[in-house]
């Protein structure tokens, strides 16, 4: 009898400029580029994400992360209305793929948080993420993080 398991790519970093991103309670925030899948076939990923508070947040407020996925049309239908490349975006109605807290007030807090994107469904073809602050203050000019393993399965 055959036995499916699951086979877990390296670690690959999203291209996402999340330097001094702005705090937004109105969704305006950052997307990375899209993830090529047309090759990887990925059903689903491990997202992980790294930010650093730059001045004192409120405590207990929240970044958000959602994913964002493509068609990969020639007239390409994606979440929000996301472009290929990092770049602002304003997010609606894309998934959320979950929070990390801010549990305090404290300039320079690094917060880290690992998703597990395939509660949401399949990939598609081009796929990426989209960050919102809501902390109250911008995040740090540097020492932010943003990568995936991509998961397939296997039968072995």
């Amino acid at each position: 009898m055959a036995t499916i398991k699951d086979q877990f790519a390296a670690p690959a970093a999203f291209t996402i400029s999340l330097n001094s991103l702005a705090s937004s309670n109105a969704g305006a925030g950052r997307q990375s580029t899209l993830v090529d899948n047309t090759t990887n076939l990925y059903e689903s990923a491990i997202v992980s994400v790294s930010l650093k508070m730059g001045t004192t947040p409120t405590a207990n407020t929240l970044c958000y992360v959602y994913l964002i996925r493509s068609n990969n049309d020639s007239t390409p239908l994606v979440d929000d209305g996301a472009g290929a490349s990092d770049a602002a975006i304003t997010i609606v109605e894309s998934s959320l793929l979950g929070v990390l807290v801010c549990p305090s007030a404290t300039t320079g807090l690094q917060i880290t948080k690992n998703f597990d994107t395939s509660p949401l469904g399949p990939l598609g073809p081009k796929w990426g993420i989209a960050v919102v602050n809501s902390t109250q203050v911008a995040l740090s000019s540097s020492g932010h993080t943003a990568s995936y393993i991509g998961r397939t399965q296997t039968v072995a």
